[in-house]
């Protein structure tokens, strides 16, 4: 066999389009801060499309669960809107009985996206005066 007959197709491009600086000044308000304050370390326990509990429903596909210390706070990863509270649940543990008792508080960012923290502690969101129609910041203590 001839190897000069041979068809080879490459992904390496000849050019690349580095971002100007007023691009990466626009990128800046499309970033999300991090829900947990730091610094520190934390234990990312289920990714997204985790085989656990996120293969479930779509909804939950792109979820990712952070192991924290209970009465760590939660911080808004963007400007925006809450969307809805609840956090009356005191449900805890792996059991069905359990699957859809949470407590979560909702936000809808400015840029269209929607985050939910769950697993939350009963009662830590309604403290700080979080519920529907608040608005809040980037880095903003949710509960």
């Amino acid at each position: 066999s001839d190897a000069s007959a041979a068809r080879v197709q490459s992904d390496i491009v000849s050019e690349v389009h580095l971002p100007s600086v007023t691009d990466i000044a626009s990128w800046r308000d499309r970033l999300y801060g991090f829900p947990l304050p730091g610094p520190r370390t934390y234990y990312c326990s289920q990714a997204s499309g985790g085989r656990l509990s996120h293969f479930a429903h779509a909804s939950t596909y792109h979820a990712v669960d952070l192991d924290c210390p209970p009465g760590t706070p939660v911080l808004a990863v963007a400007d925006g809107i809450v969307r809805e509270v609840r956090d009356a649940e005191d449900a805890s543990g792996i059991d069905i009985r359990n699957f859809f008792r949470w407590n979560s508080i909702s936000v809808l960012h400015v840029d269209g996206s929607l985050a939910d923290y769950v697993h939350i502690a009963a009662g830590s969101a309604s403290a700080l005066g979080m519920c529907a129609g608040v608005g809040v910041q980037r880095g903003q203590m949710l509960c």
